[in-house]
């Protein structure tokens, strides 16, 4: 799954509560622990696990980005455009676990600002890939011919990720890609896509006792 397709309901109120989950555990084991200050990570120890390094590095972040992206567009969805949660909210995860959503949006005429706080436990939709801790997310839906459009949303904060990879991931500033309809933008998408994106920020990998520090999306110099 190379793009992660906008929920058009952001602006619904109420929390999504996915009742079709294949194989879905919402462990209640205490907080923590295992090297994570918040949060909750107990499944995926039967999958692969590989490990990170230069050569897949880009694999495991897409991987990654594409839960993280996807958790945040169910947590703008579980509350009011232009409100502030009076209490954390829990949305659950279509494959396995949940998330709880703190933070507030800013509503105007021409674009919502969000400032979320999501906390994972053994969070996975896609089931390759399962996270616990937390992260900060500062985004912004625009109104572009007359349709709202999911863009500038930038991640700070870090995770333990198993599943098909296993690892700890920090986002420093990382801006994650969308295109025009709001989309993901796959770290393989084609040059020509991914030339009108600017990467910004940073991604910090502790796998197997190797630490890689990178933006998986290439900068593009004018005119190449």
């Amino acid at each position: 799954m190379n793009r992660i397709k906008s929920l058009a309901f952001v602006l619904v109120a109420g929390v999504i509560l996915a009742a079709c989950s294949k194989d879905r555990q919402d462990p209640l084991g205490p907080e923590g622990g295992d090297g994570l200050t918040e949060g909750r990570l107990t499944r995926g120890a039967d999958r692969p696990n590989l490990l990170v390094s230069s050569s897949n590095s880009d694999s495991a972040c897409q991987a990654v980005d594409e839960e993280v992206f996807s958790a945040y567009v169910k947590a703008g969805s579980s509350f009011s455009a232009g409100s502030e949660l009076a209490e954390a909210v829990r949305v659950t995860g279509d494959y396995s676990g949940y998330i709880t959503v703190e933070g507030s949006s800013l509503l105007t005429e021409t674009y919502i600002r969000y400032n979320l706080k999501l906390t994972f436990y053994d969070y996975s939709d896609a089931g390759s890939i399962f996270i616990g801790g937390g992260l900060r997310y500062y985004g912004a839906l625009n109104l572009i011919s007359n349709h709202w459009v999911r863009q500038e949303v930038s991640v700070q904060g870090e995770l333990k990720f198993a599943g098909s990879y296993s690892g700890f991931i920090t986002f420093i500033a990382f801006l994650i890609p969308t295109d025009d309809q709001g989309d993901l933008l796959s770290v393989f998408a084609p040059d020509s896509v991914l030339e009108n994106f600017f990467p910004d920020g940073r991604v910090k990998i502790d796998s197997g006792g190797n630490t890689h520090t990178f933006n998986p999306y290439p900068v593009f110099m004018d005119g190449q």
